[in-house]
C-alpha cells in the first residue's frame, strides 16, 4: 500500500508530463506521413489533456489519498497511452493503421471513466471557491434548464456526427489506398 506522499508524487510526476504534452505534437504527421499520422485523434487527445491541465491547476492539498490514488492511476494510464503513441513505429507491422486506430480509440474510450472519476476533484465542494448568486426569479431557473437541455442535445448530436465523420474518413483512406 502506498503512502499519501508516494501517491502525491506519482500524481505530480504524471501531471507534469501530461501538462507539457500538446495534442498537435502527438499527431506525428512529420514522421508518419498523412496516411498513418494520429491527426484523427486530436479531439480526443485535447479533451483528455484538458482534464489533466484542469486537475494540475486544482488545489489537491485536502483531497483524501484514496481519490488521489484513483487520479494517479488514471494519469499513469494516460501517460502510458501517449508514450505508446509517441513510440508508434509502423515498420514491420502488417496493418499499422489498425494499431494506430486502436491507440486513438483507447484514448477516446478511456475519457468517460477518467472524467467520471476526476470530475469530483475538479468541482469545488462546499466552502470552496466562489458562491453562485441565486436568483429569486423563476425565469432564471427555466432558462438554466433550457440551456442545459440544449447543451445535452448538441452534445448528443456532436457525438453522432463525430462517429460518422470518423467512419467517412476511414472509408476515404481505404478508398485512397486501394485506388
Amino acid at each position: 500500500m502506498s503512502t499519501e506522499n508516494e501517491i502525491r508524487d506519482r500524481l505530480k510526476s504524471s501531471l507534469d508530463k501530461l501538462t507539457k504534452l500538446k495534442a498537435t505534437q502527438l499527431t506525428r504527421e512529420d514522421t508518419l506521413g498523412p496516411q498513418l499520422c494520429f491527426r484523427a485523434g486530436i479531439p480526443f487527445f485535447e479533451r483528455t489533456l484538458a482534464v489533466y491541465r484542469q486537475l494540475a491547476n486544482t488545489d489537491l492539498s485536502r483531497v483524501p489519498s484514496a481519490y488521489l490514488e484513483i487520479a494517479a492511476n488514471h494519469a499513469e494510464e494516460s501517460v502510458n497511452l501517449f508514450d505508446q503513441i509517441e513510440a508508434f513505429d509502423p515498420h514491420g507491422i502488417d496493418r499499422p493503421e489498425q494499431l494506430r486506430n486502436l491507440l486513438i480509440n483507447d484514448v477516446r474510450d478511456a475519457h468517460p471513466k477518467l472524467y467520471e472519476d476526476l470530475s469530483v476533484l475538479l468541482i469545488p465542494g462546499r466552502g470552496h471557491g466562489e458562491r453562485i448568486a441565486r436568483s429569486s426569479n423563476p425565469l432564471g431557473g427555466f432558462l438554466l434548464v433550457a440551456l442545459i437541455a440544449g447543451a445535452v442535445i448538441v452534445g448528443y448530436h456532436y457525438s453522432i456526427y463525430d462517429g460518422l465523420i470518423r467512419e467517412l474518413q476511414d472509408l476515404v483512406h481505404g478508398a485512397m489506398k486501394s485506388g
